[in-house]
């Protein structure tokens, strides 16, 4: 996966998957990890705001991180936060789509990349 932009302000990025350039969400993988929270794909609404887990079922995520202080929510985006802890993020399926569903024939290839980002 090359990585053709750089991400600006937000974590929008273009990146080559499956021999095609998409735009999708950046991996946030510091160093060292502690943890890395793997979602399905990246939401259209995620997309539109270019931050991880926007939509209705990503923000009880973060709610669930905060009600068991995992994480501080203070100001900005969670995911923002996220290097402060240790903690990364990631997509198996970077291909954004409305449903999960929809990326079915993508999950080996995300799954392959997936094993390799956490071997590195």
């Amino acid at each position: 996966m090359n990585q053709i932009t750089p991400p600006s302000k937000d974590h929008k990025t273009t990146i080559v998957w499956r021999e095609k350039e998409i735009k999708t969400l950046e991996d946030i993988i510091p160093k060292p990890l502690k943890v890395l929270f793997i979602g399905i794909n990246p939401s259209l609404v995620s997309m539109e705001i270019g931050h991880y887990h926007m939509g209705r079922l990503g923000k009880r995520f973060w709610k669930r991180l905060e009600e068991y202080k995992i994480i501080d929510h203070t100001a900005g985006f969670n995911d923002d936060q996220l290097k402060n802890y240790g903690f990364g993020i990631t997509d198996i399926v970077k291909t954004p789509s409305k449903r999960g569903k929809e990326i079915h024939d993508d999950l080996e290839y995300g799954r392959r990349l997936l094993l390799q980002k956490i071997e590195s």
